[in-house]
């Protein structure tokens, strides 16, 4: 499948009672400084890839990833005070694959 196909098979995950920007970053002043600082890193690389991205995506079945990739069709999320146990709990909800990133691993230069 081509990376324009992937990206509107993405799209339609997503929840059309919501305004999903590409590319504009959605923050919440819920979440700490360092989530947000991590999910900004993580989005601004894969910007200079060349990838496109939802954040605070809302899928079609009121799930919420901090990070969509729309070439792949992955949620990817920044795990700050959530604990990996409570992580496995919610991942299930997602309508595709979803993969974790601790925000001092993004903040340290571990996640590139």
């Amino acid at each position: 499948m081509g990376v324009e196909e992937q990206r509107a098979k993405s799209w339609k995950l997503l929840s059309k009672k919501f305004n999903s920007k590409e590319g504009v970053l959605k923050y919440s002043l819920a979440n700490t400084f360092k989530h947000e600082l991590a999910k900004f890193i993580l989005c601004w690389n894969l910007g200079k890839e060349g990838k496109q991205v939802v954040t605070e995506a809302i899928f079609e079945n009121g799930s919420r990833a901090d990070v969509f990739v729309l070439d792949s069709g992955e949620a990817w999320e920044v795990l700050q005070s959530e604990t990996e146990e409570q992580f496995n709990k919610k991942k299930v909800k997602y309508p595709c694959p979803v993969f974790s990133f601790k925000a001092d691993d993004v903040l340290n230069g571990g996640v590139k």
